[in-house]
């Protein structure tokens, strides 16, 4: 059995379990469902495309006056499954993106650097001298400074 077929078959069992009441137990069973996908390398349109084929056997075979409550709780459901993949989107989506923040924090550094200096240069007995962004970057508040103005 593929990895595919085990999420159609564990799938199906947790979310015609979930229907009925929509309580949190089946529903972390949907949790559980989507990291095991996640683990296991089903793509996210793989998941997806099994959660509709489900819900079409499900909506055949229910009444029409059900088909909105369903409707609602297979929502609700595949949120869960897809939980795991938005987090995993998340963590690294802010990561491809380090570059250019680096260039904003320095940039703001410089700034406050400035502000910095411009309020201590009438009074250097509590102020630190200002520190440009490029001396942050580097490193370059040693010992000494650290000792004298920390």
């Amino acid at each position: 059995m593929t990895a595919l077929e085990d999420v159609r078959r564990d799938y199906r069992a947790a979310f015609v379990g979930y229907l009925p009441r929509r309580h949190e137990a089946p529903l972390h069973n949907g949790y559980e469902l989507g990291r095991a996908a996640v683990a296991n390398g089903v793509s996210l349109l793989d998941l997806v495309q099994v959660h509709h084929e489900i819900l079409l056997e499900v909506l055949e075979q229910s009444p029409r006056e059900d088909l909105a409550q369903i409707a609602t709780a297979a929502s609700e459901f595949l949120n869960e499954v897809l939980a795991t993949y938005d987090m995993t989107q998340r963590g690294y989506r802010p990561n491809a993106d380090l570059p250019s923040r680096s260039r904003v924090v320095s940039a703001r550094a410089g700034r406050l650097s400035g502000v910095v200096g411009a309020i201590c240069s009438g009074s250097q007995k509590h102020c630190a001298p200002p520190v440009g962004a490029s001396d942050i970057r580097q490193g370059a508040l040693g010992q000494e400074n650290t000792a004298k103005w920390g």
